[in-house]
């Protein structure tokens, strides 16, 4: 039946005008052709004369992007979408052969078919092709793909160009067809290149990471330097050590009264550095001397400082201000962009030029237009003498696009539809002021700096200020004008002292001055700083002097690192985690040139050689494949004993620092008699700290930690850490209970000891709270949570204020909201707290309303019957045979699980698992033996019953149950509609009896869900199910026990269906 529709539809004018003829090809061939066919006479029957006429498709990438620009175009052309990449390298290590010129096997995403299939279909009645993806490296790969996976009939007597345009404009658009082009071959070879490089270092290093270091996922060609510049800073910052110093300042008044600041630059004829004097005791001398001075002021020193704006944006410095100024990450920044490029949520043209440049000029009309909008808006004198033209410092820029500007200038901010969304808003107005302002005229300061000094000049201070005479720019921009590294990026309109400045203009020499009143001459004492944490922008401006990446990498490394767990957010810093630091360990023992800044920059320049055309591509992967295949060939060589000796040795700064005293060992294990010295060991599932004398004769201390650092913390230098490395915070003042600070699976969490053996209270550290801030005071108020916030005015119960792992929200009855940005928890209005919880009602209320109209309901997996567990031989074995009696590895498990848990109460219970296995492994054969015996010895057991556990989440919230589980065949045994056994032997009840109520965890879940969901979008199901465990697991047993309470009070539920 198939073959004979196939033969009746070849002989259709439609496809026979079209030349293609079936031919006895595979089944694949069929489908394909079929398809066409298919279209064709959909299309066919569908058009219009003048749409069977068509003469171009053009392709782009965005499918918001087709459907704006086939507006522009008319019904001569039809406007299909790629969606980005249609095929990439299969995931598989013979991908690429080195030995055949590199050659490369492709595969085509399948979701990428009905879109190529549609291609095709609209090809045949078209004459000529357009390609119009991105004007990049990356669209160059894209066009180049396309004509790859299309040539050959499709293509037959077709003109095929290639085309580009930066902004999503008809007259864009227009003139990019009037000059259409081929596919470049250079960037073709560059893309060729760096997809191989990074394809080669991904599938060759990341299997010996599997192999020799445990719970490392992957490397890569600019992840791993990336990843090497966080660890390196955090290295710098756990090595610091403070500095303290003392400045000597003096709060003074002129003559008329106006206050100002002064500070000691010199003492008997010695000059006083910033750093001031490094004892105390000098300045406390010097400070009793100028208490007993008179001071007169020398005369001022004046001078102008011009300040000129920074050049528009091009992708990292957008990156970098929007992290800076909006608090947006790489990947929202360039989300955002995405839309404004294309015109999301706009009816008209695209609102801003491609976004992914190194370039920093703008075109002439762009000129012209922003300086006459400047002088419109801001007059003549706000527009420089002459045209500003900018060019880039960066030794890698291609620039062969402009930068990133408004496509109209007169589409203010002000001015853009409402249907964007806040962020592109932002983001839109970021980038229109900043492209205004690099045209508009200096900002010019006075810098105004007046000496004091007593009589004899033997103690002298200083004082300056500067003042803004004009604004130039910065009336577009705005004050806080920092940009790139081109200025002066944290300096604003008058460095915050323009009112000392105005103070200081008035005074002439030889005028006296005098203290200010209520203020006295002080000494301030300071304290030397780390440097600070990479954020995304700065580890950006960071990469891209030095080299590393490429405007179109930038965010994709970011979200990586964080997917990877080889970063941790602690509020807009990248913190690299434990696991990220044995990664940049190893690699810099073990594969060294391949994370070097140098080398990694070095390619990149190739690769920029390569879409020049200067290099062949072939020759650069070439010099790169020797030396690493040696490379990796050897390191399969290595033991991992010697990977654990080197990286212990490597990261024992990092996981066992000194105190500040320097007093106690950081390696000494707080279990045993002493004797036993931690170190790094690394098991199937990753890396732990354990002892050295776990499995030792006589001894066999089973003390493990995770891979987590007493330094830790950051600022808190001086302060008490625990010998399990918690930082210290103090004692309850009510029962003498130690208050630690701790860094758990979830992130940092309080914790305050109980006496009598009681539970330890717990509570999770607010997110974004500063760690080296954190006060006693602070800890003991959140252990204290939840509290009561008064009653509520319409039905008079108590409104609890909480906190979760994603910090404070209230509960009023059943409602959860979260506490608004800025809400102090301490000092909440009763009235705000009502509105939001009426808020909240009211959304929910708004999407039930919802729900029941569009009338849809979740399916749910019936469970499937099975009337035996299978053998593995097939065989059905009966419900009630023996049970095979414990294992080994179990015997050894049920006598250590107590020991870990007790020693690790922090520990989930997948992370109790892991260390268990850990230690088996590391156990010698001997002892393994002696379970070994004792587990042969064991009879079987005679249908155990299963002891009971909390349900699981995603269970009970989904109904589903697996057929392989006791609850499995109890479902299905009830939707038989009969009873059963199940598999602790009880009667099972039958389908229409009524069911068991939910338990405690449910009723918490049901609580708590919510506010994880609207806190967290973007989580899936099962990471709010995690989320959900681990704050129940955090609960005390006092809490817990309200919720079992109420399960209890529950009434059975009515099944189903029942009638009511």
């Amino acid at each position: 039946m198939f073959f004979r529709k196939l033969a009746s539809v070849a002989r259709r004018p439609c496809l026979q005008s079209r030349g293609t003829v079936l031919k006895s090809k595979s089944p694949a061939h069929y489908f394909r052709q079929f398809y066409i066919v298919q279209a064709c006479s959909s299309r066919s029957k569908q058009q219009t004369p003048s749409e069977q006429k068509l003469s171009t498709v053009l392709l782009v990438e965005s499918p918001t992007k087709a459907k704006k620009i086939q507006k522009y175009l008319g019904d001569e052309y039809e406007v299909l979408a790629s969606y980005g990449h249609v095929r990439d390298l299969r995931p598989k290590q013979d991908s690429i052969t080195p030995e055949e010129g590199f050659a490369m096997k492709w595969a085509t995403f399948k979701n990428s078919e009905p879109r190529l299939n549609e291609l095709r279909a609209a090809i045949s009645s078209a004459r000529r092709l357009l390609i119009a993806t991105d004007p990049d490296r990356e669209g160059e790969a894209i066009a180049w793909h396309v004509l790859e996976v299309l040539k050959g009939p499709t293509l037959k007597d077709k003109t095929v160009e290639r085309i580009t345009f930066t902004e999503v404009t008809k007259k864009a658009v227009t003139e990019a067809i009037r000059s259409p082009r081929q596919v470049s071959q250079e960037l073709v070879d560059a893309y060729l290149a760096r997809r191989a490089l990074d394809f080669l270092v991904g599938f060759y290093i990341s299997p010996v990471l599997w192999r020799k270091l445990p719970g490392a996922r992957s490397a890569g060609r600019v992840q791993s330097v990336a990843l090497r510049l966080l660890s390196e800073r955090e290295a710098e910052i756990e090595a610091f050590k403070p500095v303290q110093y003392w400045t000597v300042e003096a709060a003074l008044r002129t003559p008329d009264g106006r206050a100002f600041v002064a500070q000691l630059t010199e003492a008997d004829g010695k000059k006083i550095g910033p750093r001031g004097f490094q004892r105390r005791e000098e300045a406390e001398a010097v400070m009793e001397r100028l208490r007993a001075s008179s001071l007169r002021a020398e005369a001022p020193s004046s001078r102008s400082v011009a300040r000129s704006p920074s050049p528009p944006f091009t992708t990292s410095t957008m990156q970098q201000e929007a992290s800076r100024k909006l608090g947006l990450s790489a990947s929202a920044t360039m989300r955002a962009a995405q839309a404004l490029y294309e015109g999301e949520g706009s009816e008209g043209e695209g609102l801003i030029t491609y976004m992914r440049t190194d370039g920093v000029s703008i075109s002439q009309g762009a000129i012209d237009e922003i300086r006459g909008l400047l002088e419109e808006e801001f007059g003549a004198e706000y527009l420089p003498e002459k045209l500003r033209v900018y060019k880039s410092k960066s030794k890698t820029a291609q620039e062969a696009h402009e930068a990133i500007r408004p496509v109209d200038v007169r589409n203010s901010p002000e001015g853009l539809p409402h249907s964007l969304d806040d962020v592109q808003q932002r983001l839109y107005r970021l980038i229109w002021r900043r492209a205004m302002a690099s045209q508009a005229a200096n900002a010019l300061f006075e810098q105004i700096a007046v000496d004091f000094c007593d009589e004899g000049r033997t103690l002298v201070l200083r004082s300056t200020g500067r003042m803004l005479r004009f604004p130039g720019f910065l009336r577009v921009y705005g004050s806080d004008a920092g940009g790139d590294a081109q200025n002066d990026e944290d300096s604003d309109e008058g460095d915050g002292r323009g009112g000392q400045a105005e103070a200081l203009s008035e005074l002439k020499a030889g005028d006296p001055v005098s203290c200010a009143e209520g203020e006295q001459t002080g000494i301030i004492e300071h304290s030397t700083r780390p440097p600070p944490r990479f954020n995304e922008g700065s580890l950006i401006k960071a990469m891209e002097e030095m080299g590393i990446g490429r405007p179109s990498t930038y965010a994709p490394t970011m979200k990586l690192l964080k997917d990877r767990g080889y970063v941790v957010l602690e509020g807009r810093a990248l913190v690299p985690s434990s696991k990220g630091r044995v990664l940049t360990a190893f690699l810099e023992s073990f594969f060294s040139s391949y994370v070097d800044y140098g080398f990694t920059a070095s390619l990149e320049a190739q690769l920029d050689e390569i879409a020049a055309g200067e290099v062949d591509w072939r020759k650069v992967l070439g010099d790169f494949w020797g030396p690493f295949s040696e490379r990796v060939e050897s390191a399969k060589d290595i033991a991992v004993t010697d990977v654990i000796d080197v990286l212990d040795a490597a990261l024992g700064p990092h996981f066992f620092p000194t105190d500040a005293e320097g007093e106690d060992d950081p390696r000494r294990c707080p279990a045993c008699d002493g004797s036993g010295r931690l170190g790094l060991k690394l098991s199937r599932l990753g890396g732990f700290i354990g002892c050295s004398n776990f499995g030792a004769e006589g001894i066999n201390c089973k003390y493990v930690r995770p891979l987590s650092i007493r330094g830790n913390f950051p600022g808190v230098e001086g302060r008490r850490l625990t010998a399990e490395g918690h930082l210290l915070l103090g004692e309850n003042p009510e029962t003498g209970e130690e208050v630690t600070l701790r860094i758990g699976p979830y992130g940092p969490y309080l914790q305050m000891e109980a006496p009598g053996g009681h539970a330890a209270k717990r509570t999770s550290l607010p997110r974004g709270t500063d760690m080296s801030t954190l006060t006693l005071e602070t800890a003991l108020s959140l252990l204290r949570l939840p509290l009561e916030v008064g009653e509520h005015p319409e039905d008079g119960a108590q409104v609890m204020l909480h906190i979760g792992a994603y910090g404070f929200y209230v509960r009023h009855g059943d409602t959860v909201a979260s506490l608004r940005k800025g809400m102090d928890p301490w000092d909440l209005d009763m009235e705000r707290v009502v509105e939001i919880l009426e808020a909240k009602r009211a959304r929910m209320a708004k999407k039930q309303a919802k729900e029941a109209a569009s009338g849809t309901e979740r399916g749910k997996k019936s469970a499937t019957q099975q009337k035996g567990k299978q053998s593995s031989s097939g065989k059905a074995k009966p419900a009630d045979s023996p049970k095979r009696g414990p294992s080994a590895y179990i015997l050894f498990t049920k006598e250590n699980r107590q020991a870990v848990v007790e020693n690790n109460p922090e520990y989930s219970f997948g992370d109790v698992a892991k260390a268990l296995g850990a230690m088996w492994r590391e156990l010698d054969e001997a002892r393994k033996e002696e379970y070994r015996k004792r587990a042969s010895q064991a009879a079987p057991t005679e249908c155990p019953q299963e002891p009971s556990r909390e349900p699981s989440l995603d269970a009970e919230q989904t109904g589903s149950a697996s057929p392989g589980t006791a609850r499995g065949r109890k479902k299905a045994a009830q939707q038989k509609g009969g009873s059963g056994k199940s598999s602790s032997g009880k009667e099972t009840h039958a389908a229409d009896s009524p069911k068991r109520g939910p338990s405690a965890y449910v009723l918490f879940s049901k609580e708590n869900r919510q506010a994880i969901v609207e806190s967290f979008p973007e989580y899936s199901f099962g990471d709010v199910a995690r989320k959900l465990g681990a704050m129940w697991r955090n609960l005390d047993e006092a809490q817990k026990e309200k919720y079992r309470e109420r399960a209890a009070q529950l009434s059975p539920r009515e099944p189903a269906g029942a009638p009511r």
